[in-house]
Formats: structure tokens, sequence, C-alpha cells
């Protein structure tokens, strides 16, 4: 049996990925979370390229975190994932980000889907694809909130279009951006006062090159705000975002 129990790849916190107040991004977390699940997809042979050789690819549906610690500009830190059983429609896949020392700064959990490249609709999970392999099943959140609630007559912060910049190999806005997105509708009272300390996303739709979008906001009180993108008429992305102050 081959031990897939996890994957772990270091890295230093650049200048990059944090915001004008020293806070890690949103999307830097998202990234870190990114790479090491591709890394270790393509050790399995599960990634984009293998997949989209049978006409599929995974999609990110959705992604819940907890805060506990947020590194500093210049940190080494070890992101650690590891897929949980696979079930019928969907794949789990969760996350730590520890400190050098290995204790927890952030802990996330993940929901993929397997999509057909022609359709885009969603498609069993090939039980093939996890042949003879170990899986570690303790969760790295526990009872997650992985749905956020709709919120009728949400304030429009702006409007943008998907750049070049913004789309991945499914030609698609990637994950990670929307949480720029996100960002640029904080009020400054958010940025500059308080941080995040947890998050549920929820991908709903796919944005394309050259879509226009709404980013809209909803406060539920002082530390519990909604965010939502819409495209096309429709929510493409959700999110609610919980605060501490800083």
């Amino acid at each position: 049996m081959q031990d897939i129990c996890s994957y772990s790849q270091k890295f230093v916190v650049t200048i990059y990925d944090i915001d004008f107040c020293g806070n890690l991004k949103l999307s830097s977390i998202l990234n870190y979370f990114q790479e090491v699940a591709t890394r270790h997809a393509m050790i399995l042979k599960i990634d984009y390229h293998s997949l989209i050789k049978v006409n599929e690819f995974w999609v990110l549906s959705r992604t819940c975190a907890k805060i506990e610690r947020y590194p500093k500009l210049g940190d080494e830190i070890t992101v650690v994932t590891y897929p949980i059983t696979p079930r019928l429609i969907d794949c789990d896949r969760d996350y730590y980000i520890l400190d050098k020392n290995n204790e927890v700064l952030i802990r996330g959990v993940s929901k993929w889907l397997i999509l057909d490249s022609n359709t885009h609709k969603i498609k069993k999970v090939n039980p093939n694809y996890f042949e003879g392999l170990n899986f570690n099943d303790k969760r790295a959140v526990e009872n997650p909130d992985w749905k956020v609630e709709q919120i009728e007559d949400m304030e429009e912060i702006y409007k943008n279009k998907v750049r070049l910049d913004d789309i991945d190999f499914n030609k698609h806005m990637n994950n990670a951006k929307y949480a720029n997105c996100v960002f640029n509708a904080f009020s400054l009272e958010d940025a500059l006062n308080k941080k995040i300390k947890a998050f549920s996303i929820n991908y709903l739709s796919e944005m394309m090159y050259e879509k226009e979008y709404a980013v809209k906001r909803h406060y539920k009180n002082k530390y519990n705000a909604i965010f939502e993108i819409d495209c096309d008429n429709k929510p493409a992305f959700r999110t609610q975002i919980w605060f501490d102050e800083k």
C-alpha cells in the first residue's frame, strides 16, 4: 500500500504575501493551499495535465479556514496537505500551515469536484484514481461552516472585469483571485483595525475571461461580514469572514 498521508512544502513569507498592514493576505493563504494541493496531485498523477487527457479537471468548490496566529514577513512556514477518503462526487483535502517549531498557525479544509472539460458538468469521482492508497481522515477543522448563506439586497461596492492575469489553466478566474476582489471590498476601518480569524468560501459558478462582475458586501455585525461576487446575473462566489481586533 502506498502511504499518501500527507505532502508538505516549506515557504518563506515574502513582501508579496502580506497586505499594506503586514498581515498575510487571504489570497496568499489560498495560494499556499493551492500550491501544495497541486504538487501532491502531480505526485499522485491526478493533476490537471493528467486528468485533461481524459477530458476532466478539478475545480475547487468550498474552502474553510481558521487562523490561530499570523506568520510575519520573513518567517519560514511549512504547509501540509492530505486528502480525505473520496466520496461519490466530491473529494475533501485538508491543510495546516505550521511555524518553524511545527506549531499550527492556520487550519484549512477544502472540497473539490471533477468536471467534464467539454460540458463543464460534474462527474462522479473515478475510484481508480485512488486505488490502493491510504487516507488520513482526521480533519484539520472539525464541523466546518461549508455553506455561506445568501443575503438579499447586499450593498454593491464596485464593478470590474475578469482580466488575463486572473485566469488559470481552465480559462476561468483562479480561486485566489476572488479573494483579492473581496479584500478590495473591505472598508478601510476593517483593513486597518481588524484581522481575519476565520473564513468560509463557496465557489458557485465560473467567471470566464472578460466577464463583468460586481462585488457586494453585507455586515451581519461588526465582526462578521458576507461578501458576494455576481456575474451574469447570478452569484459566482460567496464568502463569510469573521474578524477580530488586531
